[in-house]
């Protein structure tokens, strides 16, 4: 069943939508889409807690530690989930999302996953799929504890909703996380070695709960180390 308008998705209640068998025709070639009942969807908003994933455990390059990589410490980056993780990653740009121009392709080559091209090895996303509004705090730290960077980032319901679109999620549910290349704060490589990166997510409680008195955030916590191997020289 395909809902109208095409692209859109997500329905909660409250919404109106209609339904259709997609390609189905009668004898006489007629498609029952364009004239099928507007029926308002009447439904729980489904609520999935944050799973945290990390793409790529190990980052490699031909860089050494201290040389200059282009671009901002972190990116937050999203996509439409899928099984497979292939969905490209889209960059935040204000409150919506640019297709395409993320810098990281995660390990998607010619022939297949971990295929990618050196820059496509040398990224990783710490992400959570979600569909509700959520807070995204993520801290990185080398293995001995000295502090590399940070960042938090609010998504709000729009933005996931504009986030679902634009990458065509069939089920509205999208990964949303933090796109870290191996940077210090100041731009440089960090030194190779082992980097625990901690990533906080705080899910807003949606309005079946804040009407059954639920007034905190859900809290989800992940620890994940990722590796960062470089040239000696």
């Amino acid at each position: 069943l395909t809902p109208f308008p095409a692209g859109y998705s997500n329905p909660i209640s409250g919404d109106s939508l209609r339904l259709s068998w997609d390609g189905v025709v009668d004898k006489s070639g007629n498609a029952p889409g364009t004239k099928a009942k507007w029926t308002q969807v009447l439904a729980n908003i489904r609520v999935y807690p944050p799973t945290i994933h990390v793409t790529n455990p190990i980052l490699e390059s031909f860089a050494k530690s201290g040389d200059p990589i282009t671009g901002p410490q972190t990116e937050v980056v999203g996509r439409g989930s899928t099984q497979d993780g292939r969905n490209p990653w889209n960059t935040m740009n204000g409150d919506s999302w640019t297709p395409g121009t993320s810098t990281y392709t995660p390990g998607v080559g010619p022939n297949g996953p971990g295929t990618g091209s050196i820059q496509d090895a040398f990224g990783t996303v710490v992400f959570i799929q979600t569909n509700v509004p959520t807070t995204i705090k993520l801290y990185i730290y080398d293995i001995v504890g000295t502090y590399v960077g940070k960042v938090s980032q609010y998504i709000s319901q729009d933005m996931l909703d504009r986030l679902a679109k634009t990458s065509n999620s069939r089920t509205g549910m999208v990964d949303v996380g933090i796109l870290w290349k191996g940077q210090r704060e100041d731009g440089r490589l960090v030194a190779s070695g082992i980097y625990p990166i901690r990533l906080l997510a705080l899910r807003e409680p949606v309005e079946e709960e804040k009407a059954a008195g639920k007034v905190n955030n859900s809290i989800y916590n992940r620890l994940v180390n990722v590796g960062v191997k470089l040239r000696l020289k």
